[in-house]
């Protein structure tokens, strides 16, 4: 167990324990950098524990690569997100994945922020929301809550988005309140998938002007 020392302001220093068995490994086999004629990912999907809907999201999010439950190296893109189930434990493990990273003990990747998928309707627990809460003070968090349609829907079927998609207009004598996740992604993915690829595009321009 070591002592990972986290700052969030001038006056605030706290050490932090980062548990060693919690720790990602740094993965150089990750594949998807190497496509042939297809772009290398913009941003990676990490996740922080089984089950945390990485594939998913990286189907249905065309310019994110699926990193497994690893940290990628020596990728072209280094930018990564955690991706969580909202349990205590996925939301611990994002955590403590969040601080690996931090403490510089993930390689050379670039944390962007978490994205947590909610792990049932409704509202949260008390105890979860605290977490996120406390999570939140140092990193930045995207939130995906419970859609139950993608349950239901064979993962190859899910409609994709990609940088500079437009929602369809939809028809005024449809019936229809929202059209099925087979044709158009979720609006709450979509929202979230917008505001990742800025954080990266950002997050790139910035290391651009910086050389």
């Amino acid at each position: 167990m070591g002592a990972v020392a986290i700052t969030s302001g001038a006056d605030d220093f706290r050490q932090v324990f980062l548990r060693e068995d919690s720790m990602l490994p740094i993965d150089v086999q990750v594949s998807g950098d190497d496509n042939g004629d297809q772009p290398a990912p913009a941003v990676w999907l990490v996740g922080a524990h089984g089950g945390a809907g990485v594939s998913t999201l990286s189907h249905i999010l065309a310019p994110m690569g699926d990193a497994g439950q690893a940290w990628p190296a020596g990728v072209e893109n280094p930018y990564c997100v955690l991706v969580c189930r909202s349990t205590k434990v996925g939301l611990e493990r994002a955590h403590q994945a969040a601080l690996q990273a931090r403490a510089g003990q993930a390689g050379d990747v670039m944390l962007l922020g978490i994205a947590i998928v909610a792990d049932a309707p409704g509202k949260m627990p008390k105890a979860l929301a605290r977490k996120i809460g406390v999570i939140e003070q140092h990193f930045r968090i995207w939130r995906i809550p419970y859609l139950d349609a993608i349950r239901v829907t064979d993962m190859d079927e899910l409609a994709v988005w990609e940088p500079g998609y437009e929602m369809p207009e939809r028809k005024k004598r449809s019936r229809r309140k929202t059209p099925p996740i087979t044709d158009v992604p979720a609006v709450e993915v979509i929202t979230v998938a917008e505001a990742i690829f800025d954080s990266a595009l950002e997050a790139h321009e910035l290391a651009e002007s910086a050389t």
